[in-house]
């Protein structure tokens, strides 16, 4: 039986990649995620409320313009990629070894911890509470972003659970 199918409704599964040091000679790391909003956020401009917020563990920003292309291996045993690009960027070409798949979304929220570990492996630790304490972020922000906005704009806007976005990415830089 998979394991998949004997989790709880109200569960969710962190994998975090062992992930060597690159071959660049980087130092510094950061994890990030991004998750797709179920809506569009009404704002023309992209949204980063917490630039001012010094002693925020995440820089958080909402942006309507952006799109989710996954790049998959088609040999058993690999990691897919996932990148976001500008809706207007064409979507590139797959190469023989992988299949390509875009994914149009509304809107996506991206939060970067702003923490530098050393090691990629040290930047995935305790992802999973990263990722809990990042969607508490972006729920907080969502309902004051929902109490702020005209009668007409606030029921498109609702606070957000991990539950409602389905997978959320992470990934290190």
């Amino acid at each position: 039986m998979d394991v998949f199918n004997r989790l709880a409704k109200n569960s969710y599964v962190t994998l975090s990649p062992d992930t060597p040091l690159p071959t660049c000679g980087a130092t510094q790391f950061r994890w990030l995620m991004h998750v797709s909003l179920p809506f569009p956020l009404p704002s023309r401009d992209c949204v980063n409320p917490t630039t001012a917020n010094h002693d925020a563990l995440y820089d958080l920003s909402i942006h309507n313009h952006l799109d989710r292309l996954l790049i998959v291996p088609k040999a058993p045993g690999g990691w897919p990629r996932i990148t976001l690009l500008h809706k207007n960027q064409p979507t590139p070409p797959a190469d023989g070894g992988h299949s390509v798949v875009r994914e149009n979304l509304q809107s996506t929220a991206i939060l970067i911890e702003r923490k530098l570990y050393a090691s990629p492996k040290e930047a995935f630790t305790d992802a999973a509470n990263k990722v809990i304490a990042g969607m508490q972020l972006l729920a907080d922000y969502l309902a004051e972003y929902q109490r702020a906005a005209p009668y007409l704009v606030s029921w498109q806007v609702y606070p957000i659970s991990r539950f409602d976005v389905g997978v959320v990415y992470h990934a290190v830089d």
